[in-house]
């Protein structure tokens, strides 16, 4: 393997795990803000075409790397349980007319 695919599949790994840590984390210096810039960049890399089979690939199927596509569904499906418990609520409290 090249040189140079290592560094990226290395940096790509890291970017994505801290863009994980900081839509999860419940820390109060990662305001709303940052965690919803982070949720949408982790969208718009979901947008490339083919963006999602390589990282399978490449991170899920490699023995040696972690399985990131797999902790990314596992996230973007605890989140977006969330929201829709969020939106449930504000439904219950909107008043019917």
């Amino acid at each position: 393997m090249c040189m140079c695919v290592m560094y990226v599949r290395g940096d790509t790994q890291m970017y994505l795990t801290k863009l994980m840590e900081i839509i999860v984390s419940e820390s109060a210096r990662v305001s709303y803000e940052q965690r919803e810039i982070a949720l949408e960049s982790v969208v718009q890399l979901l947008r490339i075409p083919g963006f999602v089979t390589e990282l399978y690939i490449n991170y899920d199927c490699d023995l040696y790397c972690s399985c990131l596509f797999e902790e990314l569904m596992k996230l973007l499906s605890k989140v977006g349980v969330k929201c829709i418990a969020k939106l449930r609520e504000l439904q219950m409290d909107f008043p019917k007319a």
